[in-house]
C-alpha cells in the first residue's frame, strides 16, 4: 500500500487529470444508464442494475490507480505524461462493461432491454479493435494498455458467456469459454509458486484472430436475433476449436508438449487441415446456399435480401473476401434454422460458413485481403 502511494505521488498534473476524467465518466455513464433503465424497467430491476453497475465502475477505476505505475513504454520505466487516447478508449470499454455487468442481475430481460447486451457487447468489441489501432498510429503502446487490454478483455467475454447461458442461448459448458483465459492464468501462477519450469508460448498468428472471431460470435449470438438449436449448435462448433487451442497453449507452456511431440505437427494435422477442408466447406456452402435461396418461402426474404444471398454465394464461389462471406452465411442459417428447424440447407450454410471463417476458401480464391489481417494487427505497416 505504501509503495502504491509513493508511485501516485509521482504522478503529472497530467494524469491527475486524467483519473479525474475517467472518474467523472464512469459516473456519467452510470448517469445515463440509470436513466435508461428507469424508462425500460420496472423499479426493482432499476435498484439492482444501479448498485451492480456502480460498484464495477468502482472497481474499474481502482484497478486503473493500481496499475498507473505501469504506463511506462514496454522497453522503459519512465511514466508518460498522460493516459493517451488509446488507454482512454480501453477505459471506455470498461465503462460499458459496467454495464453489461449490471445485465446479469436483472429479474427479466424482455422488450427493448433484450437487444442492449448484444449492441453493447458489438460496441465493445469494435472499440477492442480501435484502441490497439489508436496505440499503433500514435506510438504510445504500453505496458498498461497491455495490461488493462487483457484484463478487461478477458473479463467482458466471461461476463457475456455468463449472460449467454442465463438467457438459454448457449448451452452451459459454455462457461468454459468464459473462464478459459482465468483457468489459464491461474495455472500459471501455480507453477510459479511451486517453482515449476514454464516454458515460452509459441507464436501463433491465429491466436490473435480467434479472440477476435470470439468477440464477434458472442456479440451476434447475445442478439434476440437467434435462438436454440441454431446457437446450440454455433456455439459447440466454437468451443471445440477454441478450448482445444487454449489447452495446446497450456501444455507448451507446462512443457508437457513441445513441436516434436505436438501431433498437430507430428501427424501433420493443420497441414492437413488446412489443405483439404477449406474446398469441402466451400462446396458444402455452395450447395446449401443455392438449394437454401431456393426453398425459402418469399415471405421470408425480400428481394434486396436475395440479392445479398446471391452476392454471398458468388464471394464463396470465386473466392472473394471468403472469411467474411462465411460470417453472412452463418447469419443466413441462423435465421433459416429459427424458422425452419429442419431444413437441412439451413444446417449446411451454418456448417460451411463455419469453416470457411475458420479455415478461408483455400486455393482458387480470387482476391483474400482479410487474410492480412490474421499475421498483422491494425495500425501496422504492410
Amino acid at each position: 500500500m505504501i509503495n502504491r502511494l509513493r508511485s501516485t505521488s509521482t504522478f503529472s498534473p497530467f494524469q491527475w487529470m486524467d483519473l479525474l476524467g475517467v472518474g467523472v465518466s464512469y459516473l456519467l455513464l452510470w448517469t445515463v444508464g440509470v436513466w435508461f433503465i428507469r424508462l425500460v424497467m420496472p423499479e426493482n430491476g432499476l435498484i439492482v442494475w444501479s448498485i451492480s453497475t456502480l460498484a464495477f465502475s468502482g472497481y474499474a477505476f481502482g484497478y486503473l490507480l493500481k496499475h498507473m505505475h505501469l504506463n511506462t513504454p514496454q522497453n522503459g520505466d519512465r511514466l508518460f505524461p498522460d493516459l493517451g487516447w488509446a488507454n482512454r478508449i480501453t477505459l471506455f470499454r470498461a465503462g460499458l462493461l459496467a454495464w453489461l455487468f449490471g445485465f446479469l442481475f436483472l429479474p427479466s430481460l424482455d422488450g427493448v432491454v433484450r437487444w442492449i447486451p448484444g449492441i453493447l457487447y458489438a460496441l465493445v468489441a469494435v472499440l477492442d479493435f480501435v484502441d490497439g489501432w489508436v496505440a499503433r498510429i500514435t506510438h504510445r503502446s504500453s505496458r498498461l494498455g497491455e495490461a488493462l487490454d487483457m484484463h478487461w478483455d478477458s473479463l467482458g467475454v466471461l461476463i457475456a458467456c455468463t449472460l449467454l447461458v442465463r438467457l438459454e442461448q448457449v448451452p452451459f459448458p459454455f462457461l468454459l469459454v468464459g473462464l478459459a483465459r482465468f483457468l489459464y492464468v491461474a495455472g500459471l501462477r501455480w507453477r510459479q509458486r511451486k517453482r515449476l519450469p514454464l516454458a515460452p508460448l509459441p507464436f501463433n498468428p491465429y491466436r490473435r484472430y480467434m479472440a477476435g472471431i470470439q468477440m464477434g460470435f458472442i456479440a451476434v449470438v447475445l442478439l434476440p436475433v437467434f435462438s436454440p438449436p441454431a446457437t446450440t449448435v454455433a456455439a459447440w462448433l466454437w468451443m471445440i476449436p477454441f478450448l482445444t487451442a487454449f489447452l495446446r497453449d497450456w501444455l507448451y507452456v507446462s512443457m508437457a508438449m513441445d513441436e516434436h511431440s505436438d501431433p498437430l505437427f507430428r501427424w501433420g494435422v493443420l497441414a492437413f487441415l488446412s489443405r483439404v477442408f477449406p474446398p469441402i466447406f466451400r462446396l458444402v456452402t455452395i450447395l446449401s446456399g443455392g438449394f437454401l435461396l431456393v426453398s425459402l418461402p418469399p415471405d421470408f426474404l425480400p428481394l434486396w435480401g436475395r440479392a445479398i444471398v446471391v452476392g454471398l454465394w458468388l464471394m464463396v464461389f470465386s473466392g472473394i473476401l471468403g472469411r467474411v462471406a462465411g460470417i453472412g452465411w452463418m447469419i443466413m442459417g441462423g435465421l433459416a434454422i429459427s424458422v425452419i428447424p429442419h431444413q437441412w440447407e439451413a444446417w449446411g450454410a451454418l456448417v460451411g460458413g463455419f469453416g470457411i471463417l475458420m479455415l478461408g476458401t483455400g486455393r482458387l480464391s480470387v482476391w483474400t485481403p482479410e487474410e492480412w489481417l490474421i499475421y498483422h494487427r491494425a495500425g501496422e505497416p504492410s
